[in-house]
């Protein structure tokens, strides 16, 4: 037996292993002799490991903002959810991590750093005459330990991280930039929207504990998500065999049965772990190219379904998760003609579940095993109709034709089953589509839940906002909201007056309150719409539209 560090070949929380277990997890070691330990280093495959090391830089004159020691950043690294493990599971044993962390060292002082041309060339130059062995290292990591939270970045051979921000995702997201992917964005270049993505800003992270310490003021040390399906697949860490690809315009009725996927299976394995519809994309405005996967709760993506720092039980349904994969073409980025994904849409993996519309199709949730685990999808017909409700009546908007059906408005007591017995076939004051076939309609201080399929009030409404909404009436949302609206990526908004609250749909949370006027980005508050809003419909076109007075608003 022997004892390693600073090395991932094997389970990282494993200390001591034997070199029969090392040979089997390093083919190119070889399992038919024996090995020393020298041997077994000087053959490892260099295509599969990558050496990295990690400084914590000083500056002259300043004094440290925290205690971050090597001994910490080595458990960073080979923690269960560290770094080495993260890049170990999500590649399926593709790639492997080997690094070296060094003692706090002063560099340079803050003037000389920013007068660098070449701020990484100009580290390493720092490093080298200060006895640090720089080729021995495929990539470096600084650690800039002033005090000042400044996150990181990564050029070339190097990240820049702040020590204060020196965490498990910061640490992976960095890192697979050297890797060659790009980011998971929302709408624009540098937003960074998909909170299923590492790639992304982190947002269904969960907080390893045993990485919590007094090093710093970032007391929460944070860990996932994993990294998605598209861009594994993009920088080589899932084979074609793991992917099952559909025409541009598949047929209405097509299933897809997806297993989960925590990671890419190893090169031997063959589980479909994702689904796309369209060709590879030629340039980033390339729309073609969507991807579904089924992500699950657990290991890096535990925090997949209550959100930020949550530990989700274990029967959590986990999401169906859809993103676009593009090319960065921006001139002059380091990461020009990398991938890089943009958030489409999610839902829960429950029976019934839909996805916004890709393709002129509209991907729902057929069938679900637990044991395997796996779903099918089928892909429907497009969403067809959007309902408008003032006083007591109604009118269907047909979104193909782009006009309301003949015939209507209607009333909404004769064509709405159980809406008059709850006394609800007037003066709504909201209606939230939600998953599946069920709509929730909201007046005064109560709701009550419309299944679609059975075309009926469903039984025991209506109900009470206040104790069935959590958060809603704590932030004075109880009563006499003014519009709801599914945003198609598990978050509902409501909106009251001029705020909103932000309602997570699987975890049953709610976030905010927050002031319309200056979240909704640029012209919404100008346009007359920071407040009084009297609805909002999806018509899945990528837009939304707010309804207020005699006017509209179409929010991209």
């Amino acid at each position: 037996m022997l004892t390693l560090r600073n090395c991932a070949f094997v389970d990282p929380t494993v200390a001591r292993v034997s070199t029969a277990m090392l040979c089997r997890t390093s083919p190119a070691l070889g399992p038919d002799r024996p090995w020393s330990v020298r041997a077994l280093v000087a053959g490892r495959d260099p295509a599969r490991v990558l050496r990295v090391g990690v400084l914590i830089v000083t500056l002259r004159g300043e004094n440290r903002g925290t205690s971050v020691d090597i001994d910490w950043i080595d458990r960073v690294f080979s923690d269960q959810q560290g770094v080495a493990a993260f890049i170990r599971q999500m590649s399926g044993g593709r790639k492997y991590l080997e690094w070296q962390a060094f003692p706090a060292t002063e560099l340079y002082s803050q003037q000389e750093k920013d007068d660098l041309a070449d701020l990484s060339k100009g580290t390493r130059d720092a490093a080298r005459d200060r006895g640090i062995p720089i080729e021995a290292f495929k990539h470096w990591i600084w650690m800039t330990d002033e005090g000042v939270s400044n996150a990181g970045s990564t050029s070339g051979e190097d990240s820049f991280m702040g020590a204060k921000d020196f965490t498990v995702s910061v640490a992976t997201h960095e890192l697979l930039h050297r890797y060659r992917a790009g980011h998971a964005d929302a709408v624009k270049n540098d937003d960074y929207g998909d909170g299923y993505c590492v790639m992304g800003l982190y947002q269904r992270s969960f907080v390893n504990t045993r990485l919590r310490g007094t090093h710093s003021s970032n007391v929460d040390p944070i860990a996932g998500p994993g990294l998605s399906a598209p861009l594994a697949w993009a920088i080589g860490w899932l084979d074609s065999r793991n992917v099952l690809a559909l025409p541009g315009d598949p047929p209405v009725g097509t299933r897809i049965d997806l297993s989960v996927f925590s990671g890419a299976p190893t090169p031997e394995g063959d589980r479909i772990v994702a689904a796309t519809v369209g060709a590879s994309p030629a340039t980033h405005a390339d729309p073609a190219q969507y991807w579904l996967e089924y992500r699950q709760a657990h290991g890096f993506d535990r925090g997949i379904n209550d959100g930020p720092n949550a530990v989700p039980p274990a029967d959590r349904p986990g999401v169906i998760h859809a993103s676009r994969l593009t090319v960065d073409p921006v001139a002059g980025n380091q990461q020009k003609g990398s991938p890089r994904t943009f958030f489409h849409a999610a839902a829960p993996a429950v029976v019934g579940a839909r996805l916004s519309e890709i393709a002129g199709l509209t991907p729902r949730v057929e069938a679900v095993s637990s044991e395997l685990p796996l779903v099918r999808l089928v892909l429907d017909p497009p969403v067809r109709y959007a309902y408008l409700f003032k006083g007591s009546s109604y009118l269907r908007y047909n979104r193909l034709t782009n006009r309301t059906d003949a015939g209507y408005p209607l009333p909404i007591a004769d064509y709405w089953n159980g809406m008059a017995a709850a006394g609800f076939a007037d003066n709504l004051d909201a209606v939230l589509p939600w998953f599946g076939s069920r709509l929730y309609f909201f007046k005064g201080s109560s709701y009550v839940r419309y299944d679609l399929g059975a075309d009926r009030v469903d039984p025991g409404y209506p109900q009470p906002i206040a104790g069935n909404w959590p958060g809603l009436a704590e932030h004075g949302f109880g009563a006499n909201l003014d519009a709801a609206v599914n945003w198609g990526n598990e978050f509902a908004y409501f909106f009251k007056g001029s705020r909103y609250l932000r309602y997570d749909m699987l975890a049953d949370t709610a976030q905010g309150p927050y002031d319309i006027g200056t979240s909704w980005g640029v012209g919404f508050a100008e346009a007359g719409f920071g407040t009084d809003i009297d609805s909002c419909v999806p018509l899945y076109d990528g837009k939304d539209y707010f309804l207020k007075g005699s006017s509209y608003l179409a929010y991209d």
